[in-house]
């Protein structure tokens, strides 16, 4: 079961019942943890209670997803605290002082990483370009674990990418597969990157996605068709 892919569906559920749902799916968290986990989640639902998305959910909804991406791959607190966080930058009911104040000096670089690739305005033409991109976003931070969760906040994105313009759909899976599917293969993510590739294909070139999943049903029942006979 992944725990992330169903909370679109249970979305309408209360804040705490959510929390309380993603501590009994990943309840490997110590009681130490657990407490600074469940501050994020408070203060995020307080500063976002007014923001929806592109299929008008709560704005935390994507946060709880993000760090559900995040938890799967036995990523520390921090990292959870820093997914639910990620954005919170870009609120005008919150800034830096108060951040350090809450939660502390290394949650808000990790914050401030992630908020300063966010506002990045990525515009590349060719691989070269793209290779640079690349570079400077491994310059850019003192923490990898800024880059993990910017991967973990790309693959939910395109994941939900369906109820965006075409226009959007396009440019995000662009960039997803000229930028941020070789991060995810240098640090030796290979089911982050193979998932990247595929969605990004699913929306720039959505004939040939369809030729490829015709080709791999067909053989997904030839190989049971063969073991049926075997």
């Amino acid at each position: 079961m992944n725990f992330g892919g169903v909370i679109n569906d249970i979305g309408n559920k209360d804040s705490n019942e959510l929390l309380d749902l993603f501590f009994s799916y990943f309840n490997h968290f110590t009681d130490a943890e657990v407490e600074p986990i469940r501050s994020a989640w408070l203060y995020l639902c307080q500063v976002s209670k007014d923001k929806f998305d592109s299929q008008n959910l709560p704005y935390h909804i994507h946060a709880l997803r993000v760090a559900c991406i995040l938890a799967e791959r036995d990523l520390d607190w921090q990292c959870i605290v820093a997914g639910f966080l990620h954005n919170v930058l870009s609120f005008e009911n919150s800034n830096e002082n108060e951040i350090r104040e809450k939660f502390g000096p290394t949650i808000l670089k990790l914050i401030g990483g992630t908020t300063r690739i966010t506002n990045l305005k990525i515009k590349n033409k060719n691989q070269h370009e793209a290779d640079s991109v690349r570079k400077m976003l491994f310059a850019m931070v003192e923490d990898i674990r800024v880059i993990l969760v910017m991967l973990a906040d790309r693959l939910d994105r395109i994941r939900n990418l369906s109820h965006e313009t075409k226009l959007v759909q396009k440019q995000v899976a662009q960039e997803t597969i000229d930028i941020w599917a070789p991060l995810a293969n240098r640090l030796g993510m290979s089911s982050v990157k193979s998932e990247l590739e595929d969605l990004s294909l699913k929306y720039s070139n959505p004939d040939a996605y369809g030729q490829i999943k015709k080709v791999v049903a067909a053989k997904k029942q030839e190989r049971a068709d063969y073991l049926s006979k075997a």
